[in-house]
């Protein structure tokens, strides 16, 4: 072989990356079933680059693909909060290496907060990092019921959980609010 590099033989050989949207995210994951942290795998993303040794797991930076008003300080809060606080959950993509997913047993079987309640595990067990690379989730319910109220349902079924409210009761919750009823 001559003087071709790596990078070079990547570039012949590998098709050009495309950008997912977060819906064809979200028709792969619903059509195959998996989580997260499976999706993270099956799209070739190589936690070793993502993290360092200190760390047991990570996210993504969170972003919002659709514009409307106040998406910026969303996605500048949500961040925020991911970084400083370590808690990365709801659309960001958690990963982590398999041997210590199932040593944690995996998510929680409960129908809504199991990431949130994933990472406060996490959390215990180690050190989470958080990627430069950004995932993408849709807008749409920011985008119609609006930043104040959404942000408000968020933390409701937030403080809901930790006062130990059912999680199925959180979950109807959840999505009655969506359809513009606060009421469980």
């Amino acid at each position: 072989m001559d003087e071709i590099t790596m990078r070079e033989i990547d570039a012949l050989c590998l098709p050009p990356k495309r950008p997912f949207r977060p819906e064809d995210i979200r028709r792969f994951r619903a059509a195959s079933h998996v989580s997260q942290a499976v999706f993270a795998a099956i799209m070739c993303i190589h936690i070793r680059k993502i993290l360092n040794d200190s760390a047991i797991g990570g996210a993504f930076r969170f972003g919002i693909a659709q514009p409307f008003s106040g998406r910026r300080l969303v996605e500048w809060m949500t961040n925020f909060r991911a970084r400083h606080f370590l808690m990365p959950y709801g659309d960001q993509a958690i990963f982590i290496r398999r041997q210590d997913f199932i040593e944690m047993g995996g998510y929680s079987p409960i129908p809504i907060m199991e990431d949130y309640e994933f990472i406060r595990r996490l959390r215990r067990k180690g050190r989470i990092a958080i990627a430069d690379a950004t995932a993408l989730t849709s807008g749409r319910r920011w985008f119609w019921l609006g930043v104040l109220r959404t942000t408000l349902i968020n933390q409701l079924v937030i403080a809901g959980y930790h006062c130990g409210v059912a999680p199925e009761k959180l979950r109807k919750f959840y999505r009655n609010a969506k359809n513009g009823q606060l009421r469980c």
